[in-house]
Formats: structure tokens, sequence, C-alpha cells
């Protein structure tokens, strides 16, 4: 066939037509989203109809994220602290190692508890004897301290002053317990601040104890974020440095406070954490959070089927009856990493272009090369 020569049209009417594509193409922004693509329509070479991929537009629930930074923070964390003031006689415990509940972790010398033990259970000997003594001055029988009544009995024990060793030697017994340290539960041992034969004081900071079992995540949302949240709703963590790891993990706490940046803190607790021994995630490692809202009944397409034109956003349409591509604005409800829900501008039964519309301007025709297959309903 023979093609126009486009030399010999009119000029007004070439004029015309560059108006009438200016217009299609024009229009103030209504939508300043710079993550999807914007190319300006390109003309192909003469005979030559691009090939496209489309598929269906789905009504379907829509998963989509809301994203912060944060820190793993165990909820079950203790500082030791010293009770008396001593030397460390033995250290059975380094950073890093993981300890089990009741296990032997520091002794301080005893040597001095030891003299003031000896000297208690001397004072009680002492008690005891003068006790007796006077059970006898009252017309008792020694050493029974039924043979006198009650009343004469307590008397005896105020004035024999052994009531007051007895206490004495109970409040040293119990004093025995702080020179020993042992692990309150299985955990991990971080910030070790004492060494063999060091001298410390009574509530000196010796090391943290940390469950990793009880990890979270802790991290901060807009208040304008508030109510898209919700405790038990499902989420993501990322550890910095290892993108490739994904941890599941549930919302456990929302602050119900708002500090003066209009931010809320939240919690988000590891799932399956007894699986992650493994794995390096010391106590306030920095994370990536996201967290899982699902929208149901959206109209999703492709997110690579969104285009810009002009700085509108635009989806193209594959029309079965013409095959032509069809230029739609559309309005973008909710983003995900790899689909769009669209809230207004697209019908929902629209097939769309996902691949091969960078290029296409209104009414092209197009090469439908791969469709997807309809099931019937």
């Amino acid at each position: 066939m023979k093609l126009p020569n486009i030399t010999s049209q009119p000029l007004s009417l070439l004029l015309f037509s560059a108006v009438l594509t200016f217009g299609s193409c024009g229009g103030k922004a209504e939508h300043e989203d710079n993550q999807f693509k914007e190319e300006a329509p390109v003309q192909n070479e003469e005979g030559v109809v691009p090939e496209v991929k489309i598929t269906k537009a789905e009504v379907k629930p829509f998963r989509s994220y809301l994203w912060s930074n944060g820190k793993l923070k165990a909820s079950r964390s203790l500082s030791i602290k010293s009770r008396i003031k001593g030397q460390v006689a033995e250290l059975h415990l380094s950073e890093g190692i993981h300890v089990n509940k009741g296990q032997l972790l520091v002794r301080f010398n005893d040597s001095e508890w030891q003299l003031q033990k000896q000297k208690a259970l001397l004072e009680v000997e002492e008690a005891i004897y003068k006790k007796n003594d006077l059970l006898v001055l009252q017309g008792g029988t020694w050493g029974v301290d039924s043979s006198v009544n009650r009343q004469t009995f307590e008397n005896i024990l105020v004035e024999s002053g052994l009531k007051r060793a007895r206490l004495h030697l109970e409040e040293i017994e119990y004093q025995s317990r702080f020179y020993e340290i042992r692990a309150p539960f299985d955990g991990m041992v971080a910030n070790l601040n004492v060494q063999p034969l060091q001298e410390v004081e009574a509530g000196t900071e010796l090391f943290t104890l940390f469950d990793p079992e009880s990890m979270e995540a802790e991290f901060q949302l807009m208040e304008t974020e508030l109510p898209q949240i919700f405790i038990g709703q499902t989420a993501s963590i990322y550890p910095i440095g290892q993108d490739s790891l994904r941890i599941a993990a549930k919302i456990s706490g929302i602050n119900p406070v708002v500090n003066e940046h209009g931010l809320v803190t939240v919690k988000a607790k590891l799932k399956g954490a007894q699986n992650l021994k493994n794995i390096q995630l010391p106590d306030g490692l920095a994370v990536k959070v996201a967290i899982e809202k699902v929208v149901p009944a959206q109209l999703v397409v492709p997110r690579s089927a969104v285009v810009l034109r002009s700085e509108k956003t635009v989806v193209f349409s594959w029309d079965p009856e013409s095959g032509l591509a069809k230029w739609n604005y559309v309005t973008i409800a909710l983003e995900g990493q790899n689909e769009v829900a669209i809230s207004e501008g697209l019908d929902k039964d629209a097939w769309v272009i996902y691949e091969g519309n960078l290029n296409l301007d209104h009414d092209a025709a197009v090469k439908v090369i791969e469709q997807p297959l309809l099931t019937k309903k």
C-alpha cells in the first residue's frame, strides 16, 4: 500500500495534529509519585507494532506495609550487681556465652564471712549457757525450757541475749547467698565489667544477662499511622546488614503516649526466637520493621503497569475489540512492593499492559505476546 507523503499535507493540518497530540498529554500534576517510571512516548518505525504483555486487573485483598527503623531489645534483661563489698575469688563467665538457670557465675572471697559466722555461733553458745543458768535461778531445771512458765521463759530469753544471738546468726547465714552469684534464668552474658581478684563495692554492676528468646523490635511510628496497627498484627524484621534474613514477628505492645515529635513507640515480639540461637542477634541490633496490613476488595494491578505521563499516573489498558492501547488516568490508593491498588480511573475487568508500556501512546496499536488464560466462574 502506498503511504501518503507527509510533505504534501497542508501546514495547517500538521499544526492541528500537533495541538491535538500535545493536548492529550498536558495538564497539571495530580500525583507526585516519583517511584514510577516516566517515559515520553516514542514514535515507532513505520509498520512496527509494539509487543506487550497483559493481565487482568483483579479485585482481591491487598497487602501493604508500614516501614520503620528500630532496634532489637531483650524484654527479659537484668543488670547483675554485687550485693556486698568484697574480692572476686572465682569468675565462671565471659561475654557472649550462654548460661543456664542456676549455674554458678561468680564467687566472692568469703573468709571474712566465715569468721563472722564463727563469732555468731559462739555468741549463740554463750547465750544458751546463760539461759540455762537463769532457768535454775528461776526454780527450773538446767536445759529444760518447759521447767518454768511461759512468761518466765520469755524473760529468760531476753535477759540471756539468746534471742538477739540467734537473730544475728540468721542474718549472717542469710548473707551467705550474696557470696555466690548464680544465673537467675537461661540467657547470654554481656557487658562484663569485672575480673578475678578485683575488689568491688556493694552495688557495682558486674555484667548483664539477657534472654535471646525474649527479643523484641522497638521502633516508632507517626501518630497518624497509629490507627493502622493493632496488638497481634503480623510484622517482619530485617536485621541491618542481613537483608536476606526475614524474621517473623507480631505487634506485642503499643505505648499510648505520643512524644513531642508526634511519634509513638511500638514493640514487635520475634516469633520462633528459640530457633534463632545460631543467628547473631545482639541486643541493640538495628533493624528494619515492616508491618503488614491487609485491605479487602481492592482493584489490584502489577506495579510495572503504572507509568507517568506529564507527572500524571497512567495505566494502559488493552481493548480486545480494537486491539489498541487505551490511556487511563488512575489514582493510586495503596502501594506494595510488586503491586498497587487503584481507587479510580480503571474498570475492574480491564486488561492492563504491564510490559512494553513505557513508550506507548493513546490508541496505539499493539501486539499481545503473552496473555493469561481466563478461568470460567
